[in-house]
């Protein structure tokens, strides 16, 4: 199988499990209309959801090594 292939149903994948996560667990509003504004905010909320988790997960590391 083509190598190309795989590594991007791979990516495809993981950038769907990107925005499910954050839609699923209601972190973002889904937008109910396809306007700038409703897309916007999903997109933010998306951006938020990841950002709190990767900041979340820096500290936990951090303090876990200066204990």
């Amino acid at each position: 199988m083509n190598w190309r292939r795989i590594i991007t149903i791979i990516i495809l994948v993981l950038q769907l499990v990107a925005v499910l996560i954050p839609t699923l667990a209601h972190e973002a509003r889904f937008p109910s209309s396809l306007s700038a504004q409703d897309i916007g905010q999903w997109f933010g909320g998306i951006y938020r959801y990841w950002r709190e988790v990767f900041v979340g997960a820096i500290q936990a590391v951090t303090e876990g090594t200066t204990e």
